[in-house]
Parts: structure tokens; C-alpha cells; sequence
């Protein structure tokens, strides 16, 4: 029950939170310390959520280690935390914002920040429509990628990627070094390009159907094993037909 003494639960939800507690986010081998506020990380992370909760050792300290990851990306990660749902990102190239991009969703997707999640996916269907060569991380950020998502796991973005590296496939000259990719990525490469090349149903450019790369409610994302169940899926998305 909410304590109607309390005045910090009379003020907005975002307001609320600045008065929760503080917690220190240590990113890195070096320990680069973030202070933030519980209860506004917490309820945009299922991991920071079920690390603060209970009497885990890092609830107890309010301090969560994360020696994996970078702390040049992490004040990225925070101004989506803080930014209302909205993100900014400067790059200098195509390559070099991809590359961010998508090591800022294996971010999200380790946290559990499933609306990251979907919003990097926007914003890499987005820049794919409007650059008019290929959209796509660097050859170590694929594989990287592929070595860090479980194979069990469904992964919008490894999908994503996929498609729109074999949508680009009539032009292979202006794609990453695929020959040094992992072989289940360039395999699922090869799949799909056959299958654009043989599937009698009208195929667009997968950036423009970024909706079916996304997670959902269900915290898979909407994939399916053929492209005339994808093509399909994509018109429910729309509205325009029922599964």
C-alpha cells in the first residue's frame, strides 16, 4: 500500500524516482562509477530490477558491477534511461554509427531493456532507408553479434541484419568482408537471398518492415520461418489482413 504521508507519492512517476535511493553502476575493468536512482534504472531494466531487489549483495551495497561492458557507451545507454524514451546519437559515418547502434541494442538486450530494444531497431531501419548503400556494422561487430546472442535465442537485430545484408545481395561488392563472418551468418545470408530470388511474392526492402524485428509483449520478437508467413505478418502489423 502507498503511504499517503510520504509526499514523494503525490508527484509524477519520473518525479517519484529522483527521490528513490541512489545506486552505483561500476562499468568496466577500471570500475568507471555511475551514480543514478534506483527506482528510474530499475524500471527501465529487468536486470538492474532483479539485481536491487531482495537481499542480493547488490542490493545490499547498492553498487552492480559491470567489468564486461563499456563505459564510453554507457552514458549513451543513460540518456535513453533519463531522455523520456528518445536517444541522440552523433557518428561520423554510416559504419561507425552502425556499429554503435549495435553494440548499444546488445546493451539493452543484456539489461533487459526491451523498449531499447525497439527503438535502435527504428533508428537502424531508419539510416537504412536513407543511406543508398548498405547500412551495416563492421565484420568484428557481426560476429561479435552472432558469438554473444545464444543460437536458441530469437534476435530482431541478428534477423535485421540478415535481411538487410541479403536484400543488398545483388551488389556483394559494397558489403562487410563476408567470407569473414561467422558461417551461420553468412549460411543465413545465402538462405534468404535464395529465397528472394525464389519466393513469387512481392519482397520490400526489409528496412521498410521494421515493426516484425521488434519484441513484443511475449519478449520474443515477431519471426517466422518463411517469407510468405513474414510477408503476411507484415500486412496483420498494418492491419490489412488477419493471421
Amino acid at each position: 500500500m502507498v503511504d499517503s504521508s510520504d509526499p514523494s507519492t503525490k508527484l509524477p512517476n519520473l518525479t517519484r524516482g529522483f527521490t528513490s535511493d541512489i545506486v552505483t553502476i561500476l562499468v568496466g575493468d577500471k570500475e568507471v562509477p555511475f551514480t543514478l536512482h534506483k527506482a528510474i534504472i530499475s524500471s527501465k531494466s529487468k536486470f538492474f530490477r532483479a539485481a536491487m531487489e531482495g537481499s542480493f549483495k547488490e542490493a545490499v551495497e547498492k553498487k552492480v558491477r559491470l567489468p564486461e561492458e563499456d563505459p564510453d557507451l554507457f552514458p549513451h545507454y543513460l540518456s535513453w534511461v533519463y531522455g523520456n524514451d528518445s536517444m541522440q546519437l552523433d557518428h561520423e559515418d554510416d559504419e561507425t554509427y552502425a556499429n554503435e547502434l549495435c553494440h548499444l541494442w546488445l546493451l539493452a538486450w543484456k539489461l533487459g531493456s526491451e523498449k531499447l530494444e525497439n527503438l535502435i531497431i527504428n533508428m537502424v531501419c531508419r539510416r537504412a532507408m536513407e543511406c543508398s548503400g548498405p547500412f551495416l556494422p563492421d565484420v568484428e561487430v557481426i560476429n561479435l553479434i552472432w558469438d554473444t546472442i545464444p543460437t536458441q535465442c530469437l534476435s530482431g537485430l541478428r534477423q535485421l541484419l540478415v535481411d538487410v545484408t541479403a536484400w543488398k545481395g545483388n551488389d556483394f561488392t559494397g558489403l562487410p568482408e563476408l567470407a569473414n563472418t561467422r558461417p551461420q551468418f553468412l549460411y543465413a545470408v545465402l538462405k534468404e537471398y535464395a529465397n528472394i530470388l525464389d519466393d513469387d511474392v512481392q519482397y520490400s526492402n526489409p528496412s521498410q518492415r521494421c515493426k516484425r524485428y521488434h519484441r513484443h509483449k511475449s519478449s520474443t520478437p515477431c519471426q517466422f520461418g518463411s517469407r510468405r508467413a513474414r510477408y503476411y505478418c507484415d500486412k496483420a502489423l498494418r492491419g490489412s489482413t488477419k493471421l
